[in-house]
């Protein structure tokens, strides 16, 4: 009888479990959906880590992020009809109190916010105490739960009654992000309150510049620590010609206030995280009106600073213009400091004038220009303004550890290396920001490197000579037609010529059609960055030495594909379809150089997914170093760029075999045919005649079909070689001879 009954038990256990399964879920609390061990928490890491993961996804989401529901109980803090949808979504924020984790952000798809087992609008309201079932997962480093609309019983939010709400914490900007001057590197400390209300006290506007396509952006300043944070325009009383969410009015013209400089007396929000240029950063994001503060005061704003003459020479002076203004009193004094040298830390001063208008003008001597001639031909300088507040401004808010500079030139600019070199951590072109005048710019026997071609890059890129700073990209629109121009065109700049800076690159724009002065020339050689490899790994700290080659023709030699979809992070795993791969010298490194066999690839990640295999070895790896949120990549502009490549011609073929190589004798490339008549496991690899390894072409499952590989055979010196294609059942072997 107790042998029937277990059995009665056992069945009647499987039986539920088998119609619960589907609906199973975890009860926990947003404590447990946020914290984060400490072991995660390095005080100041930045960058694309797979950090701030908390521990419960660790445990349960380590195989399928976000697959296993979660039952959670929270105070609605945030009324939803304020919520931008993004994504085709809207969000709401609960919290359990105001202590560190028990905060988060609730993801409702909008399609699903008429759900009846949701009933998103009537649940979410601010007070409501709710149980909801979810998915708890990362978007941009931003722990959130996403309401679960595949379940039905339980329901997916449930009332439970009403609270009272926790009130805002009250922090300091730096808990987030660190001073400014240290590439505002994001503080882990501050992991613990996202999610949550937070309120800073006395915060400077540090700037406000937009709108742009609606929506502006907005920094916060702490006066004191100079610790800086941006503003996330999550609610729609926050973003100018937003529409109702669910019938409610946003604020369609909304208009920034308080002005850019002046101190409000608090800013309060909801901390969010997002990825900008490749890097976390902490935002906070207001969401009533009265989040935002009243002014208290106001700092100097400096800004729309101008040189003259543009391009600076050594027999007369620079007269240094800028608007400083104040948006409570007057501008009461204004002083410019400048410094010969690059290198130099003491500071000369001169008094500016009030020429009218905003405008305040000072002077830099000849003496400076022309003693920097005999340095480095870099002058430094800086503004500062104090208003009849006594509060005081620099420009730039580095200054002086790093202040604004530009070149003397005595003879214009007639070099690219006078527009791209810089000796400041910031990369960036002395010439950022202003139009060079057509009669101090003559740079002439600059060769065409990249061009518009679909096929090649996608983008003009000039190259004069091999010396590093020697590579400059051109800008192109409607306006500034460039796909005339073509690989080893020889061209001259000789017009205005307007510098900015994208993504980390130097680019030149200018305004008229560009003739070459003749064409077929032959391009510079690839400059051979292996013993600096190390250089382009990585993403958070300036790496000067690379930087010199931006936008030159590059080369890395002997490398392994370590990663076949290196712009894909660890928090977010999925191919994201950019084409990008690593490659490095060590076969076994998990971080290596971020290489894309062509920019205007369409369906990249198909493309690489298709050609290429991890453990790949490229004998070379050749392109323009490119550089994109903080990352450097060596961009390949064709198939010849790369040592080879692998193609399908046809689906069908007759018998396994290898072809021989066309031509042979190879000069450089050489086109290599095989066929296999099932799937398989294929191997092809070239050898010396000593049995040494020279390179493996492929080395990956392929169907069945026709194939190609195109090998650039000019690394390797004249003689005969081994090619082998190696298979499941069959060994094929020819000869192919190189000659120089």
């Amino acid at each position: 009888m107790v042998k029937y009954l277990s059995f009665v038990l056992v069945l009647c256990a499987l039986f539920i479990n088998s119609g619960t399964q589907a609906q199973s879920y975890i009860t926990s609390t947003i404590y447990q959906t946020q914290y984060v061990s400490p072991a995660n928490l390095n005080p100041t890491l930045s960058g694309s880590n797979p950090d701030a993961i908390p521990g419960i996804i660790e445990n349960n989401e380590s195989a399928t992020r976000g697959q296993t529901p979660y039952r959670v109980t929270g105070i609605v803090v945030s009324n939803p009809r304020r919520s931008v949808q993004r994504s085709s979504a809207y969000q709401v924020y609960i919290q359990s109190s105001n202590n560190p984790w028990e905060g988060t952000m609730v993801h409702c798809n909008a399609a699903d916010t008429a759900n009846p087992n949701i009933d998103f609008w009537n649940n979410f309201i601010v007070g409501n105490q709710v149980e909801i079932i979810g998915h708890v997962g990362l978007f941009q480093g931003d722990n959130q739960i996403f309401l679960n609309n595949t379940l039905t019983s339980p329901p997916i939010v449930n009332l439970l009654g009403t609270a009272t709400v926790p009130s805002a914490v009250t922090l300091a900007i730096d808990t987030f992000m660190n001073k400014i001057g240290v590439n505002q590197v994001i503080n882990r400390a501050g992991e613990k309150y996202e999610g949550m209300y937070v309120q800073f006290n006395n915060v400077l506007v540090a700037s406000v510049t937009g709108p742009t396509s609606g929506r502006y952006n907005i920094t916060f300043q702490d006066p004191v620590t100079g610790a800086q944070i941006k503003f996330a325009d999550r609610s729609g009383r926050f973003r100018n010609g937003t529409t109702a969410a669910n019938g409610m009015a946003l604020n369609p013209s909304f208009n920034p206030t308080p002005l850019a400089g002046q101190i409000i007396s608090h800013v309060r929000g909801f901390i969010t995280e997002v990825t900008e240029s490749g890097n976390q950063t902490y935002r906070i994001a207001p969401w009533e009106d009265s989040d935002l503060g009243t002014p208290v005061g106001a700092f100097p704003i400096i800004n729309n600073v101008k040189r003259n003459p543009v391009v600076s020479n050594s027999t007369s002076n620079t007269t240094i213009t800028a608007n400083i203004t104040t948006a409570i009193g007057t501008i009461t004094g204004a002083t410019l400091y400048y410094a010969a040298g690059a290198g130099a830390m003491t500071y000369s001063s001169v008094s500016m004038t009030d020429i009218g208008g905003g405008k305040w003008q000072g002077v830099i001597p000849m003496a400076t220009n022309n003693t920097a001639k005999g340095i480095d031909s870099i002058v430094k300088y800086y503004i500062s303004a104090i208003n009849s507040s006594s509060n005081t401004s620099v420009f730039p808010s580095t200054a002086p550890t790093l202040s604004a500079a530009y070149k003397v030139l005595d003879g214009g600019i007639t070099k690219i290396r006078d527009i791209q070199y810089t000796p400041f951590s910031n990369k960036s072109s002395l010439f950022w920001g202003d139009t060079i005048p057509a009669a101090n710019i003559n740079i002439a026997n600059c060769i065409v490197t990249g061009t518009e071609n679909a096929a090649n890059i996608g983008y003009v890129f000039l190259q004069q000579g091999t010396s590093p700073w020697s590579g400059i990209r051109l800008y192109k629109d409607a306006a500034n037609p460039l796909g005339h121009l073509n690989l080893g065109d020889n061209v001259t700049i000789n017009q205005n010529a307007y510098i900015f800076e994208s993504g980390g690159m130097t680019i030149m724009r200018v305004y008229n059609t560009i003739t070459p002065a003749s064409t077929g020339n032959p391009l510079p050689p690839f400059y051979n960055m292996n013993s600096k490899i190390d250089s382009l790994v990585g993403s958070s700290t300036p790496k000067l030495w690379a930087e010199q080659y931006e936008s030159m023709l590059v080369e890395l030699t002997s490398q392994h594909l370590i990663d076949m979809d290196a712009d894909a992070t660890g928090i977010n795993t999925s191919n994201t379809n950019f084409g990008e791969i690593a490659i490095y010298s060590n076969p076994s490194a998990a971080v290596g150089v971020r290489a894309k066999p062509r920019e205007n690839t369409s369906a990249a990640q198909t493309y690489v997914n298709t050609n290429f295999n991890l453990g790949t070895t490229f004998p070379y790896f050749r392109g323009l170093l490119f550089e994109s949120f903080s990352a450097y990549k060596i961009i390949a502009r064709d198939d010849n760029d790369m040592s080879f490549v692998l193609s399908l011609i046809d689906e069908t073929a007759t018998e396994t075999a290898l072809g021989q190589n066309y031509p042979n004798p190879a000069t450089y490339s050489t086109q290599i045919d095989f066929s296999l008549t099932k799937p398989a496991q294929a191997q092809l690899t070239v050898y010396d005649l000593t049995g040494k390894l020279i390179a493996t072409l492929v080395n990956q499952n392929l169907g069945t079909g026709k194939y190609t590989v195109t090998f650039d055979a000019s690394i390797l010196p004249t003689g005969t070689y081994i090619y082998q294609l190696r298979t499941g059942e069959k060994v094929i072997t020819k000869q192919m001879a190189i000659t120089h």
